[in-house]
């Protein structure tokens, strides 16, 4: 089924206009990008032994990552209405 205007011009359906523009605003990219580094330092930590004065770095590096990570979601989240 093609979905087509008169002038040939391509018709977006509205989910893929929801798509593009999550995709295009940075807080979400970057909110993203941290919540996924976050999960990956987090879990690795429990993998190695790099301790610095009794505490793991990749931990508490990988928690702040998954904070910062919830605050630009939550600040993209708040700003586009959506609960």
């Amino acid at each position: 089924m093609c979905f087509y205007k008169p002038q040939g011009d391509h018709v977006r359906l509205p989910l893929q206009n929801h798509l593009m523009s999550k995709l295009f605003d940075l807080r979400f990219l970057i909110g993203l990008f941290f919540l996924i580094i976050g999960i990956l330092v987090v879990l690795s930590s429990f993998g190695t032994t790099t301790v610095a004065n009794g505490n793991s770095i990749n931990l508490y590096s990988g928690l702040i990552f998954l904070v910062f990570a919830g605050g630009m979601l939550l600040n993209y989240r708040a700003d586009k209405g959506e609960k």
